[in-house]
């Protein structure tokens, strides 16, 4: 019972996600950088915003979300069975992610705009002769591709991320912490849990969303990260953790029913 209520929670929080690129491919959307003239405002929102799953502030979000899921499973599993679920789930999906970045090395949509508008060409390169060179040496051709202000905010930040596109690392990251609490806190009906579980999915969609709108990343690179971290929080907390639930006591004893102690 508690396998298949882990499966449909994550499986419906998945779906939910899904609806964020199948919402790009529904409108047609298809970002260019001069969709940022005149929202200087909204461009530096999603680029403070998307920093919540960039290094280094990842790590102050990780420990924040730590805490609170901490917190709210501390009657249901002991402290070092959350952390190491963490830091599994989120070890397992980023290996997962640039391994898979080094073998397809899709450009980012940026670097595709750069080249059909003949940009990179400016430079006798090509979007392939683009990556082989330094990242010092690719940031100022991203970087100053404008003169014009509001653009120029959105290559600044492009020009701290020069790396390929598919999958997407930040919605791998958002959706995993989504999935770990929804795996984690499946019986916890307070209303603090579903508060919590909540507030994760307004960020997590808002993360994926700040994606595409900064150029970032494509709609399958959204649908595919998604699919992915369902499936690796499947193997977690449908055969992992009943597994150790088995073999060692991962439900504080305190907690444990009467029979089982």
């Amino acid at each position: 019972m508690k396998i298949q209520s882990n499966f449909m929670g994550l499986s419906l929080l998945s779906v939910l996600m899904l609806c964020m690129p199948c919402y790009f491919w529904l409108t047609d959307y298809h970002w260019a950088l001069n969709q940022h003239v005149g929202h200087s405002d909204e461009s530096l929102f999603w680029i403070v915003f998307t920093q919540t799953g960039s290094p280094p502030y990842a790590v102050i979000t990780i420990l924040i979300l730590l805490i609170l899921l901490l917190y709210l499973t501390r009657k249901s599993y002991r402290w070092q069975t959350v952390v190491i679920v963490c830091a599994v789930s989120l070890g397992t999906t980023q290996a997962i992610k640039s391994g898979i970045k080094q073998l397809v090395t899709e450009p980012r949509p940026y670097v595709a705009q750069m080249q059909t508008t003949g940009y990179l060409q400016s430079f006798d390169l090509t979007e392939k002769s683009y990556y082989q060179l330094k990242k010092k040496e690719r940031a100022p051709i991203v970087r100053d591709r404008t003169a014009i202000a509001d653009e120029w905010l959105v290559t600044d930040y492009q020009a701290t991320e020069l790396g390929y596109s598919f999958p997407s690392g930040h919605t791998i990251f958002a959706v995993s912490w989504l999935l770990l609490a929804v795996g984690f806190l499946a019986k916890n009906r307070t209303a603090v849990a579903w508060l919590f579980q909540a507030a994760l999915t307004i960020w997590a969609a808002a993360i994926l969303y700040s994606r595409v709108w900064l150029g970032m990343h494509y709609p399958i690179d959204l649908f595919v990260s998604i699919l992915l971290a369902w499936v690796v929080h499947l193997i977690l907390f449908g055969l992992c953790v009943p597994h150790w639930e088995k073999k060692f006591q991962i439900i504080p004893k305190e907690h444990q029913p009467k029979s089982d102690r």
